[in-house]
């Protein structure tokens, strides 16, 4: 029955197209975590190394985030618009944590100026389509905010894992192959159900060595369990979300049916 509230699109992205699109994000994810791992691209040693992976990085998400605009947002670049709101958001933050700020819940300044950022973009002409697609397939609102799924699974926590093992790519990996299955499939459903069955699975291997490290203790097992609880509704709740577009623009429908 909740299938009724689902769009009816049934586009697919052509391989080549959802293989580009991903590019970006395999330095953004999987290389990221590697260089992570790189004793030699430390400070001091080889800064220019890391630095010259950031700007690769970095223009490539901005160069697809134009593509996006120029194209008139296909289905592949609302991914980017997720990193750039994501990229703000980190931005803002980093300014706030340099300044004294003397007025109170000044913490909460990045998410204001996302959310001044996301009616400033409904105003332009440029960005018309982004929001008039989304009316009509709420699941590219879903494939957005997957990209903070990306992100998480990008970043490993080097006390618990201390050595680049495949268990540590394979987060991110699966992430990405969550993402060019949405591409690829033309169900609606299917691209929801391929981005939380993949955020599942690799939120669950990304937990896994903090489970290891618990070392056998109840207590430690059952606040990692929480832990990867919390992440799993977390990320869910994102892709779910834009669900409410759908409910709220088919009020009738299951009494029409």
């Amino acid at each position: 029955m909740i299938g009724q509230y689902f769009p009816g699109t049934s586009d697919r992205t052509p391989w080549r197209i959802a293989f580009l699109s991903q590019v970006p994000f395999l330095f953004a994810g999987p290389l990221a975590v590697i260089v992570g791992y790189q004793p030699s691209w430390g400070a001091g040693q080889f800064p220019s190394l890391a630095s010259i992976f950031l700007i690769i990085t970095a223009v490539s998400i901005c160069l697809g985030f134009i593509l996006g605009i120029l194209h008139k947002f296909p289905r592949w670049a609302y991914l980017y618009m997720g990193y750039g709101l994501i990229l703000l958001i980190v931005l803002t933050g980093n300014l706030v944590n340099r300044i004294a700020w003397d007025f109170p819940y000044a913490g909460l300044l990045p998410l204001a100026v996302a959310a001044l950022a996301i009616l400033f973009t409904a105003l332009l002409p440029a960005f018309r389509p982004f929001y008039a697609h989304i009316r009509q397939d709420w699941t590219l609102l879903s494939y957005a905010l997957y990209a903070f799924t990306l992100l998480i699974l990008s970043v490993q926590d080097h006390d618990e894992a201390p050595r680049l093992t495949l268990l540590v790519l394979l987060p991110s990996l699966i992430g990405l192959l969550g993402a060019l299955a949405h591409l690829r499939l033309a169900s609606a459903v299917q691209r929801v159900f391929a981005l939380l069955l993949s955020m599942l699975l690799a939120a669950l291997i990304y937990s896994l060595p903090l489970f290891n490290s618990m070392g056998g203790s109840v207590d430690g097992f059952l606040l990692a369990l929480n832990v990867l609880l919390i992440l799993w509704l977390a990320l869910a709740a994102l892709i779910i979300a834009p669900m409410l577009i759908g409910l709220f623009s088919h009020p009738n429908k299951s009494t029409t049916a």
